[in-house]
């Protein structure tokens, strides 16, 4: 039970953020925060839309136009079966780098289920994020955790999640492939 004026701050405070329109009810979206402001030490106290998949488009430059540089960024995902997944990373993608892994100490995983938010962390920090021409981001070594392709929204998004570079369970807890609803 959320009392209204929670409710209502709540709405508020997500008002700019992209839960608005992901189909997951009040309560997960209380728990995804708190998991997300506990899991960064509420580093940062505010967030911001930089980018929507129904708003600016799923290509490859519709995303990069909006994310390229940016820090500490959260993602969350909806599937086209209506999972709710996704990860956090403070460094960023970058498109211009020679170097295509990136470390990043206090990247994570996460996935709704059953009304909770289940976090994985970065094991191999030197792999935590992955730069690959073509897709939108990619988590892991290679993009093997997480790796959401250019027009994720008609193809297929993967992952492998086997021996990767974070704690992922073997029961591949987003799939082993997916469309994306949202984003």
């Amino acid at each position: 039970f959320i009392p209204s004026a929670l409710k209502n701050l709540i709405i508020e405070y997500y008002s700019p953020w992209i839960l608005t329109t992901i189909g997951i009810t009040m309560e997960e979206k209380l728990i995804l925060h708190t998991t997300i402001q506990a899991v960064t030490m509420n580093k940062p106290k505010y967030w911001k839309l930089l980018y929507r998949g129904s708003k600016h488009g799923f290509g490859y430059h519709q995303f990069w136009n909006k994310c390229n540089n940016a820090t500490n960024i959260i993602f969350v995902i909806q599937t086209s079966a209506d999972r709710i997944f996704g990860g956090y990373t403070s460094k960023g993608f970058v498109t211009d780098k020679q170097t295509k892994h990136t470390t990043d100490m206090n990247a994570f995983l996460y996935v709704m289920v059953n009304g909770r938010a289940k976090v994985f962390f970065v094991k191999t920090r030197q792999d935590a994020l992955y730069f690959q021409p073509g897709n939108l981001f990619n988590f892991g070594e290679l993009g093997h955790d997480l790796s959401i392709v250019a027009n994720c929204d008609k193809r297929w998004s993967k992952s492998k999640a086997i021996n990767g570079s974070y704690e992922l369970p073997a029961c591949k807890p987003f799939g082993t492939k997916f469309k994306i609803k949202e984003m």
